[in-house]
């Protein structure tokens, strides 16, 4: 029995083997890098496009063509958020917007309002003043007349008191006027 030819044919079988395992390993390896590039691509993508989205681009579409379903399903569900989230967004928007208008529509009132009783003040105290002047006025206009009726017509004073009686009857019309 001859030794050496079986342990060549062990030696080459090993070598075989040895050549096998390693295009296995380089295969298996390829293969690894394909299917990582393949997965990574679409979450990359979803990555970029999320953080545009952060950063204040609300139309970007987080939906990417791939097919792996877990991955698809995914941004499926992430751009259903986006979407509900911007609505949310813009009824916000909305709403503060109301609001704002809300408060400035309430602030012009206000204003209004307070032009008005400022108005109102001034008329209850414009006529209150009115008033004590035209009591101020009538006993100037009584004594007055009482006066001319107890002087005679020649008397120098009359045409003085003349034009008081004149002068106290035209403020009291201004004041009954206003």
């Amino acid at each position: 029995f001859d030794e050496s030819t079986t342990q060549a044919q062990i030696a080459e079988t090993k070598q075989q083997m040895l050549t096998a395992l390693a295009v296995y390993a380089c295969l298996a390896t390829l293969l690894a890098i394909w299917f990582t590039g393949r997965l990574t691509r679409p979450v990359r993508s979803i990555q970029v496009t999320s953080r545009r989205i952060a950063s204040g681009d609300f139309e970007q579409n987080l939906l990417v063509d791939t097919g792996i379903s877990e991955i698809r399903d995914l941004a499926q569900d992430l751009e259903s958020m986006r979407t509900h989230i911007t609505g949310v967004n813009a009824r916000l928007r909305t709403e503060i917007a109301e609001r704002e208008a809300a408060e400035a529509s309430r602030s012009m009132l206000e204003q209004r309002l307070q032009a008005s009783q400022r108005l109102e003040a001034v008329g209850t105290l414009a006529g209150g003043v009115a008033h004590e002047f035209n009591n101020l006025l009538t006993p100037i206009l009584l004594l007055t007349e009482n006066a001319l009726d107890d002087l005679s017509k020649q008397h120098p004073a009359r045409e003085d008191l003349l034009r008081v009686v004149a002068t106290a009857i035209r403020a009291r019309k201004l004041v009954h006027d206003v």
